[in-house]
């Protein structure tokens, strides 16, 4: 052990005291449901708001026509439904919210499935440069409203990845000549790294990260023909993804880190989507029992069960069996947008989840925070001094965060551990 990590055990171990964990906002878990709709009527979540106030997503109707309708929902106000675009057969679905709720984008169909925003009970078609076709998307948005970022359909490119700054429309397009940006799937909050979509030479996708006009090729994981982004942290640090199944996590300091064997005991196929805004939680699914499951990880718990997390916490998950994804998280990771099944019941429901807060400071994942945490996060320290070999270590320590792991990071940790929990 080296003399600055002995400093740093002294000073901890000086430091060192039982302290408890202190809970946050009631767990819960609830049926997202349209009061006036049929039993044999429901929806898919694809958003939920920054703050983790708001779900959105589509919800199936009967009148004056049946169709998917895009609807917005929250604890405080329910469901309600934006309206569709003009079209034979009209459908459309919410797949990014503001932090208030009150912008929301995503497809509708008309000549084709086209972007939309919808503001102010308005819902309007989002522009499309002058050589594209009918057909676009648009899959996030910055939590003031102004930014979404999607795709346009090109011909004969294929698609192309499109940004609209206060609805205007711009390409976002690669400096790799043989990696085009395909699709940008998810923003930092400032725009200022998009994570999506590019096509590698192979004519297959591979996951990319978008700043500052320069597209960074992400990589596949060993023996997986295409990878794809879909969330990446506020800063733009930290990537999560899936590479032909199998869950990933990327950063400059660690490369692409496969998160399969991270999954649980019994689990199989576990996919990473979305990322909390510091990195630190993430959320996908995995394969338990022969059916799909909701996940969520974290650098000190592992990955764990949906489902489990809420019986844990004493929530009543009313007869649920099976928790299918946790693919849309709030910003602080801790509210989730997600599908649920009630065997033998032949549909699945849309449902909004609420866990209890995690305790990053107490690394050994005991329940409580003492010396042995102190001694714990020292180990990981040293460890963590080659991201490469030990990258799951890296991810943990790096609390400044600024991609180093150094006496800042021992610091940040002690604040969360003397903190109680770090929330």
């Amino acid at each position: 052990m080296g003399a600055t990590v002995r400093i740093m055990t002294a000073a901890a171990l000086a430091l060192a005291q039982t302290i408890p964990i202190a809970a946050g906002e009631p767990p819960r878990f609830v049926m997202i449901v349209d009061p006036a709709g049929a039993p044999d009527l429901t929806g898919v979540v694809h958003a939920i708001s920054p703050d983790g106030r708001f779900v959105g997503g589509t919800y199936q109707r009967r009148l004056p026509q049946f169709r998917m309708e895009a609807f917005r929902w929250s604890e405080a106000t329910g469901l309600d439904y934006l309206g569709v675009l003009p079209a034979q057969y009209p459908f459309s679905v919410v797949d990014g919210l503001s932090l208030n709720g009150e912008v929301a984008v995503g497809m509708a169909s008309t000549c084709g499935d086209v972007a939309f925003m919808w503001r102010d009970g308005k819902m309007w078609e989002l522009p499309r440069p002058p050589d594209a076709r009918c057909s676009a998307g648009a899959w996030d948005i910055t939590p003031d409203g102004r930014i979404a970022v999607g795709f346009v359909s090109l011909d004969p490119a294929g698609n192309g990845a499109a940004i609209w700054r206060d609805a205007k429309v711009q390409r976002l397009v690669s400096d790799l000549p043989d990696c085009p940006f395909s699709m940008a799937i998810v923003t930092t909050p400032d725009a200022g790294a998009i994570a999506g979509l590019g096509r590698n030479g192979a004519l297959t996708y591979e996951a990319v990260l978008y700043r500052k006009g320069r597209l960074t090729r992400l990589g596949v994981l060993p023996g997986a023909p295409e990878s794809g982004a879909y969330g990446v942290s506020d800063d733009g640090r930290i990537v999560a993804g899936v590479s032909f199944s199998q869950g990933f996590l990327w950063s400059e300091r660690t490369g692409m880190v496969n998160m399969a064997p991270f999954a649980p005991p019994g689990t199989t196929d576990f996919n990473t989507f979305p990322i909390s805004a510091d990195g630190r939680i993430v959320g996908g699914m995995v394969r338990f029992q022969g059916r799909q499951q909701a996940a969520v990880w974290t650098a000190h718990t592992g990955t764990r069960l949906l489902m489990t997390i809420l019986a844990e916490a004493g929530v009543d998950l009313q007869g649920i069996t099976h928790i299918l994804n946790a693919d849309y998280m709030s910003a602080d990771g801790l509210k989730y947008a997600c599908r649920a099944w009630r065997l033998p019941e032949p549909l699945t429901r849309p449902y909004y989840a609420v866990i209890p807060p995690f305790c990053f400071a107490d690394c050994d994942n005991s329940g409580d925070l003492d010396y042995a945490d102190l001694l714990c996060f020292l180990n990981r320290f040293e460890r963590a001094q080659d991201p490469r070999a030990n990258p799951i270590d890296f991810f943990y320590c790096d609390f400044a965060p600024d991609d180093e792991i150094d006496f800042n990071d021992f610091l940040a940790f002690l604040n969360l551990y003397n903190k109680g929990c770090g929330q």
